[in-house]
């Protein structure tokens, strides 16, 4: 019994750390593909990834599960809604990573936990302790900063932790299991994927059906791409504490970052570096208080 739970705890860290490693890498399976256009990228993610869920449904025989969600009345609109701001995420990620803006991503998601505190201080009534509140004020400077020195929005930096922050805090609050509610949000997004698949194939614009044999598996191949690190990380978050997890995130946005510049060669001027300091001196006080923070409450219940 001794040896099962640091057997638990190692796998935990094992499966969370090959989730965050394995979105921190999308952005190189996209650039194999970026002849696709960016909207059938995201029908085909939609569509192949909806084919291997419904299709473990059937092998687990969770159907009844399923239909009871969507005959539940308060279930199904937050489905809906969590649904679109999933895919509205996949579909802005995928434009920046085609038009090399994978600098933009990494900068969304560095920002991603902040953001997750202040709902939680909006509509979930949690109090900013001191040092999330200096957090939070050190990253809104490095955006403001960049906005005055670019005059316009980092619009892709505020949409992606923007819609993925708010998808967190509805999914949060929605009585469904993981597995179940993957399942719901790809199979309602389903119908839309294949009409503008149809619609693609009726203009003759259907890059899908224009690839060779090989080509057309490594589109497909996004149905794997995106859930395995979803899978590794509902196996993994089980195990380990949640603070932890929440330092592990920033592996992802620091490899998209690391890609951005020394991979993709996109251009790192002053005012993205300065912003960035802000943004990585804001994410140290966050960490630290919050271990702090945790390491204190263990204390107390010891």
């Amino acid at each position: 019994m001794q040896q099962e739970i640091p057997d638990q705890t190692h796998r935990g860290y094992l499966f969370t750390f090959l989730a965050f490693f394995g979105w921190g890498l999308i952005p190189l399976y996209f650039k194999v593909i970026q002849h696709v256009p960016t909207l059938e990228i995201v029908a085909h993610r939609v569509f192949w990834m909806c084919c291997i869920l419904l299709t473990t449904t059937l092998i687990l025989r969770k159907g009844a599960t399923l239909r009871s969600y969507y005959l539940n009345k308060k279930v199904l609109p937050l489905m809906m809604i969590t649904a679109l701001l999933i895919a509205s995420n996949w579909l802005v990620f995928t434009y920046a990573v085609l038009h090399s803006r994978v600098l933009d991503t990494s900068m969304g998601y560095f920002i991603n936990p902040l953001f997750n505190v202040l709902l939680g201080m909006l509509f979930l009534k949690e109090r900013l302790r001191p040092g999330q509140k200096i957090s939070i004020v050190i990253a809104s400077a490095g955006v403001l900063y960049m906005i005055i020195q670019h005059g316009s929005l980092p619009w892709i930096a505020l949409f992606l932790p923007v819609t993925f922050g708010l998808y967190g805090l509805l999914r949060k609050r929605i009585p469904i299991d993981a597995f179940s509610g993957l399942t719901m949000e790809a199979s309602l997004l389903l119908p839309f994927a294949m009409g503008y698949m149809v619609y693609l194939q009726s203009q003759g614009n259907f890059a899908f059906t224009q690839e060779p044999a090989w080509g057309q598996l490594t589109i497909a191949a996004c149905g794997i791409i995106t859930l395995t690190p979803l899978m590794c990380f509902g196996a993994g978050v089980r195990r380990i504490p949640y603070t932890t997890v929440g330092i592990m995130q920033y592996i992802a946005p620091s490899m998209t970052f690391l890609l951005s510049v020394f991979v993709f060669d996109e251009p790192f001027v002053q005012t993205q570096f300065i912003t960035f300091v802000f943004i990585w001196v804001s994410l140290c006080i966050f960490t630290m208080e919050n271990v702090h923070y945790e390491r204190k409450r263990m204390r107390a219940y010891a």
